[in-house]
Formats: C-alpha cells, structure tokens, sequence
C-alpha cells in the first residue's frame, strides 16, 4: 500500500511537545475513546463508544463475533486513523478497492485522548477515500483537536507525518518463523511482522551488556556478572526480570532468560536462550561449545534459543516483545485472533498477563476464543451481529455491547 498523505493536527503547543518528548511515564498514553466505521470493506456502519460508565476511555476492548462480522476490518481501520498503513498485512489492497461494494466512499473516523501528567488533549483524525481520490496527492487524513486550539501542521507527527504514537498490530495471518541467531546486535530495527522475535533478542542483548556495564561501573564482583553469559545481567524491573516473570507466570519456575555467545568466533554475535536454573561452567564460553560438550558433561544447563520454542511459545514471546521495553512504551496494541498456537489455559492468562506488564498500553483484540472473551469485563467486550439479529436493537443494561455489522457483500 502507498504511504498515505500528509497529516495536519490540532493540539496545544505544550501538550503536543509533552507527548513526543516523553519516553517514560505511569499515566496511560494515547487512547481510543470512540470508532466509527462506514462503507469499508465489508461494513455498512458501525460505531464504537469506548468509554466506560464515567466516561474514561476503556483500557481493554475485545471484539467477538462470527467470520466475517468485520472485527479485522475495524483493527485495521485503528491503524489507518493512526497512520500506520506499513503495519498492515503486505497484500493489503488500495484503500480504493476497500470502498464496500455499492459505495461511493469509504469513511473512518477515530476518537483519541492522552494524558501526560497534568494534561489531557482530545483530537479525532478523519479518513475518507472515495473512488476518484487521488492515489498519490490530497490530504484525505486529517487530524483536529476537539478544543480551540493552535492549529500546528506537522507538530507532533515524526517526519513522515506521522502522530509521535507507539502502535504494535499483530495480524491472524501472522507465522512464528525461526529467525536464527542475533549476529548483530546493533542491527536497524525492522517494524516487518516477521522479524518480532529478532528485534525483541536484539534489544534483550543490548539491555545484557547495558546491565553489564552499569555493573563494571559499580565495581560489582566479576563472579556476579561472568562475561561468558552464565548468570542474566537484569535489573529487578529491567526488560529481562519483566520477561522472566511473564514466562514463569505460564510456564513455571526452572527455566532462565540468558544471553550466550553463539560461538567462539568474536563475530559470531550472541544468542538469547532459555537455560535450566543451573549455572554455565565457566569453561564453557559459548552455546556451540555447550551442545558439542553436553553428551559428556551432565553439569551443563540444557539450553533452547528462543526461536526454538513451541510456536506457542514463540507467540507468547512476539506479543510481550513490544511491553518489556519501557523506553518506548507502547500506546495502542492491537491482536487478530491472540489465541492462534495457544493452549486454552494459556488463552485465559494471555490479556490479563499482557495487561500486567504494560498497565499504561490500551490493549484492542478480535476474537473467537471463549476464554479470552471471558477475561474481559462486560463493559470491555464487542459482540459484532448482523443486523437482522435482533439483539442488536435490545439494551442489554451494562452487558456486554452488541452492536450490528453487515458481513462481506
């Protein structure tokens, strides 16, 4: 899909600069308070309000409903509101060919709000496409502050025009792959899906030897932090601790996050593991070294690269990747059916473990999983129907919101 035009937005000054300056913070961030959604793809009409009794915007939104009731089209539609197009799946049609069929054009709108501290700034962002529109030129997407404000074309949008937002999409068609080791850790960072896991061992290795260091400057003991990788070097709430806890939370005591030379080769890079909770010889200095010797020696720790996990596993890891790093928190995380590749257990544990590590991230999800639904508040959850269901047309009193959707013509 082409880049979508420029952008103009509506904002007070301070807010806008507070919200692009910040890198850590304990209020939530960019919200979605409300989505309206008319002639695209398949969808006639549909409209979200999501605010609860009080009129916050709702941290955790689930969508369920039958194939094709539109819960992917309305994910991506947050996407488009946001200007993240490069997020979706590759062969993403035109916007044009996503006008429902029948229709003259295809209308998005979203509702936003962050709060930074002391500030709390509403703004909305339009998207209309229509068959004549311009592939190349004209600003279809436009933003606009819901207050008087100054109007600031380019503030706080990066420099493709973009809202300074942190948005993570995890689309159905996803494929847990095995990406191999890390060889460099210094390596560009890859928004593709199918480099999720690589990224999030890229940045676990830095974190390894930022820890490392911070200790070498603390003149800790060398036996607490050995340079061959036998013990983490994680801070009690760095990315390795979070991530550790996560994993036991599914999987139980009796595995550790590691880092390990790949080999003995300086440029052979490193690789994350999961090891048994026994220590690495000091003599075994890295993970080819480890497997060779193993065979003979019962004292060293049985070792598992991360990309050779269960795609379960694997999956777990790929959704906590964006959460764990608290220099870039995360605002909007969007999940296509989170139950692929998960036991039903694991189903139950997924948003409320993903939602414990990263309070601030406003978590949206489609699915047809009995217990992700039901890790969900009534509030919380979507129920998309026809409509000529007629629970779409009854008042449920505070049950969760059924609203009505036309399937794919």
């Amino acid at each position: 899909m082409p880049p979508l035009p420029a952008l103009a937005l509506v904002m007070s000054r301070r807010a806008a600069y507070k919200h692009a300056m910040s890198t850590e913070r304990s209020a939530p961030g960019l919200r979605l308070t409300r989505l309206d959604v008319r002639n695209f793809r398949g969808i006639d009409e549909i409209s979200l309000d999501l605010r609860d009794a009080q009129g916050a915007a709702i941290d955790l939104v689930v969508l369920a409903g039958a194939n094709g009731s539109g819960k992917t089209a309305l994910l991506e539609a947050i996407l488009l509101l946001l200007h993240r197009p490069e997020k979706l799946p590759r062969d993403a049609a035109p916007l044009r060919e996503q006008i429902r069929f029948g229709a003259e054009a295809l209308e998005l709108r979203g509702e936003f709000r962050f709060q930074e501290r002391d500030e709390l700034v509403d703004f909305h962002t339009e998207l209309r496409v229509a068959h004549d529109t311009p592939a190349r030129s004209g600003n279809f997407l436009r933003a606009h502050g819901l207050e008087p404000q100054e109007t600031l074309p380019g503030y706080g949008w990066s420099r493709d025009a973009r809202f300074d937002a942190n948005v993570e999409y995890f689309s159905a068609r996803r494929e847990p792959e095995a990406l191999g080791e890390v060889v460099n850790p210094g390596g560009a960072r890859s928004d593709v899906e199918a480099h999720r896991l690589r990224e999030l061992k890229r940045r676990l290795i830095s974190a390894y030897y930022r820890d490392l260091r911070a200790q070498a400057r603390r003149a800790k003991p060398v036996t607490e932090a050995p340079a061959n990788g036998g013990a983490r070097a994680a801070q009690d709430d760095g990315p390795f601790a979070r991530l550790q806890r996560l994993w036991e939370r599914f999987n139980g005591a009796g595995q550790t996050l590691d880092v390990i030379p790949v080999s003995n080769d300086p440029g052979s890079g490193d690789e994350v593991v999961l090891r048994d909770d026994r220590p690495v010889p000091e003599d075994v200095t890295s993970l080819e070294m480890a497997r060779r010797l193993a065979p003979a020696r019962p004292d060293i720790p049985r070792m598992v690269p991360l990309d050779r996990l269960s795609s379960g596993q694997v999956s777990l890891l790929a959704f906590a990747g964006p959460l764990v790093f608290r220099d870039a928190p995360t605002d909007v995380l969007l999940i296509d059916e989170p139950e692929q590749h998960l036991h039903v257990q694991w189903q139950r544990l997924l948003i409320p473990a993903l939602r414990e590590l990263s309070p601030t991230t406003q978590i949206l999800v489609a699915t047809h999983s009995e217990s992700i639904l039901d890790s969900a508040l009534s509030y919380e959850r979507f129920i998309l129907v026809e409509d000529e269901d007629p629970r779409a047309h009854l008042d449920d009193d505070g049950e969760e919101e059924l609203l009505a959707a036309t399937p794919p013509s």
